[in-house]
């Protein structure tokens, strides 16, 4: 055997519980063997000290407290859960927040409520037109029309519908600037040139 022995197998050969082939290794090597000799007189020289003086009563009075003040100064360990929850919390809810946005703008809610069209040919009912449930700004004019004109009776509704010759009327009451204004919005809103 050409390695020496480790130091569990000196502790094994100083209670004589060695495997052959370490025995066979310190009866051929003298390092190994004077190493061992070594040790068994610093067991012997300890064996036969037995007189050890007991410490002092108040020894183990100020070694715990000693323990005590280098425990309590040692700083606790946090995990790392403990350290960085808000910080996950805060990502995870912007991370929530941007999908939820995103999920919106990809797939818009559908719209169930469509606004109600009142024409001078339609009955009338008698609870009269349900109002849509929007708060749309472009809406709100004719929202309001609807609103109003949902008690009305057909008969009422009729006579709101100005005639071909009341808005004959109404354009000849217009004066020259009025009239041009009127044919540059009628052409603006039909999409025409100014």
């Amino acid at each position: 055997m050409t390695k020496h022995l480790s130091a569990p197998q000196f502790v094994d050969a100083l209670d004589a519980r060695v495997a052959p082939d370490v025995q066979a290794h310190l009866d051929a090597c003298a390092a190994c063997a004077e190493q061992l000799a070594g040790l068994r007189g610093t067991v012997t020289r300890a064996a036969e000290q037995r007189d050890v003086p007991e410490p002092s009563p108040l020894f183990w009075d100020h070694f715990s407290a000693r323990v005590r003040e280098a425990v309590s100064a040692e700083p606790v360990p946090v995990p790392f859960w403990v350290q960085w929850w808000r910080p996950i919390v805060a990502l995870s809810a912007m991370t929530a927040v941007a999908a939820f946005v995103v999920w919106i703008r990809v797939f818009p809610p559908a719209q169930t409520d469509q606004p109600v069209a009142i024409t001078a040919g339609a009955p009338a009912t008698e609870t009269g037109p349900v109002l849509p449930a929007t708060t749309d700004n472009d809406d709100m004019p004719w929202n309001l029309i609807v609103a109003l004109a949902s008690d009305l009776s057909h008969d009422d509704l009729h006579e709101l519908v100005p005639t071909e010759h009341g808005v004959a009327g109404m354009v000849e009451d217009l004066t020259p600037e009025q009239r041009a204004a009127f044919v540059q919005l009628v052409k603006r809103e039909m999409g025409g040139n100014e």
